[in-house]
Order: C-alpha cells, then sequence, then structure tokens
C-alpha cells in the first residue's frame, strides 16, 4: 500500500512541475526522473525472494509499483519486469538512448549486490546536488529537502554506530557507509 502511495505521489509531484514549467521543469525533471528510475530498480530487487518475483506476477503486480515516467518508462520497466531471480544487468544496455547515459551507472551499482543501497544512495546525493546548479526555480528546494533526509540517515548511522558496543575496525566500517553530500 505504501508504495503505490509513493508512486502516486510521485507521479502528481512529476505532472505538477510540468505544469510549473521553466527552469523548475527542467530540473525536476531529471531529479524526479532519477526518482522514479531509482524506484523502478529498487522494486525490482526488493521484489526478489518474494511472491512478486513469481513469472505469473510479474507483468502484472510488479509493474503496477512502476512509475508511469523516467528513463526506464515504458522498454525498460518491460525488460525488469519480465525476468526471473536478478535483473538481468546485460539487458540495461538494450534500454533506450537516453537511458544509456544512465546505464553504466545503474549496471556497476546491480552488480554489486552488497553494496547496492549505498551505491543508490550516493548516486541520489550527487542528483540531488544538480539540483543547486541553477537559479530562480523551485528545483532547489526538492534537493534541499531530499539531502536533508540523507542528511539524517547519515547522523542515525552516526550515533548508532557510536551507541553500540564495537570494536573500531567495525565502527570504521560502519562510518565507511555514511553517504557524502557534496563531493569536491
Amino acid at each position: 500500500m505504501m508504495n503505490m502511495l509513493q508512486k502516486y505521489l510521485l507521479e502528481d509531484f512529476y505532472h505538477y512541475s510540468r505544469e510549473i514549467g521553466g527552469e523548475t521543469w527542467e530540473v525536476m525533471k531529471e531529479l524526479l526522473e532519477f526518482e522514479a528510475d531509482r524506484r523502478t530498480v529498487n522494486v525490482t530487487v526488493n521484489s526478489f525472494g518474494t511472491p512478486l518475483n513469481e513469472p505469473d506476477r510479474h507483468d502484472y503486480e510488479r509493474k503496477m509499483l512502476y512509475p508511469n515516467f523516467g528513463t526506464l518508462y515504458p522498454d525498460g520497466q518491460t525488460i525488469l519486469s519480465g525476468y526471473g531471480p536478478k535483473p538481468g544487468v546485460s539487458d540495461f544496455q538494450t534500454l533506450g538512448t537516453e537511458f544509456k547515459s544512465k546505464s553504466v551507472r545503474f549496471a556497476t551499482i546491480l552488480q554489486d549486490e552488497e553494496n547496492f543501497v549505498y551505491g543508490m544512495r550516493q548516486e541520489a546525493a550527487k542528483m540531488y546536488a544538480k539540483g543547486f546548479e541553477g537559479q530562480s526555480h523551485y528545483g532547489c528546494f526538492y534537493a534541499f529537502y531530499k539531502l536533508k533526509m540523507i542528511e539524517l540517515r547519515n547522523l542515525k548511522l552516526i550515533f548508532d554506530t557510536i551507541s553500540q558496543p564495537r570494536t573500531a575496525e567495525e565502527r570504521r566500517a560502519l562510518f565507511k557507509s555514511v553517504t557524502p553530500l557534496f563531493e569536491d
């Protein structure tokens, strides 16, 4: 239920940004399409080992959770909804020309299953930092909010790491998973 609500919220925000137009639309289009693609990949990866991964449920139930926009829509979503236990990383190369610039990014993240979540967070932080590059648009407020959410997640990770009894090596390993917000 929560996934469906998030999907509809994202789609409504996309349409609202398009109605505003101008530089806001240019900035928000890139940010929201990245978010839609990230959600599409997350829904696919998180469905592994669940009933949503059964072949007869790919087409309808998993596809219902995908946003109806983004660079993966509709060709990439068709490929992702139709494949078994892992979303064939090699199939990202067959997506549309617009997604090819992002395919290297997603393909390398999907190859490292252990660091998938961290890799997606890093890419999201880079995208949201780009929201501050223009002027006279509302996209910077959305980017600011999303970066603050990443910052809160980082602080929670740091506080949890400090409060738990761990060795120094374990703490260093956990601190490496803090998502940098602005890189030089």
